[in-house]
């Protein structure tokens, strides 16, 4: 039945969503959000690295399930945690944090998650971002490019590979 619910509500939140869908080149995209694995950290901060020699700007959010643990904090990245504190036993976000994610300005969000953290996935199905790209399948139209993610490849390998795609799918179309 929690399941049930869970899926209804996030549901109803991609139907409300009303974000405009539009696809961007690598070179279109400035503010990107990225949604990650808590244990993924490292990985991501090397591909916050790449992105930031881009000229984009980056925020990071992520999931840490345990009630009691601190959020990690790397002074070098604009790192939002969601922690066991900020959902409620139903996996509610609290109020407070998702104003603060509506309040972020981004016009691209990357989903790097691999798993079904339902807080993360509630938080896809509100972003306002005009592109948004995966690298797993959803039942639901949560993104507008998607690379699956190939077992043998870590993260940065599969973002170098969205990179590639995201540089190249346009060249021949506006010629």
């Amino acid at each position: 039945m929690f399941k049930y619910l869970q899926n209804k509500k996030l549901k109803s939140a991609i139907h409300k969503n009303d974000r405009q869908h539009v696809f961007l080149d690598f070179n279109s995209i400035n503010n990107i959000l990225i949604l990650f694995e808590n244990k993924n950290l490292d990985e991501v901060e090397h591909i916050v690295k790449d992105l930031s020699k881009s000229g984009k700007s980056v925020y990071l959010w992520t999931h840490n399930p345990d009630k009691k643990a601190v959020a990690p904090q790397r002074q070098s990245l604009p790192l939002q945690t969601i922690t066991g504190r900020d959902v409620s036993a139903f996996g509610s976000i609290s109020d407070e944090l998702l104003s603060v994610f509506r309040n972020q300005q981004y016009d691209t969000v990357i989903d790097l998650t691999l798993n079904n953290e339902y807080p993360l996935q509630y938080l896809l199905a509100n972003n306002k971002a005009v592109f948004s790209v995966g690298i797993r399948e959803s039942e639901e139209r949560l993104y507008d490019f998607v690379l699956l993610k190939n077992d043998e490849m870590n993260l940065k390998d599969t973002f170098t590979q969205i990179k590639f795609y995201l540089n190249n799918m346009w060249k021949g179309t506006n010629n």
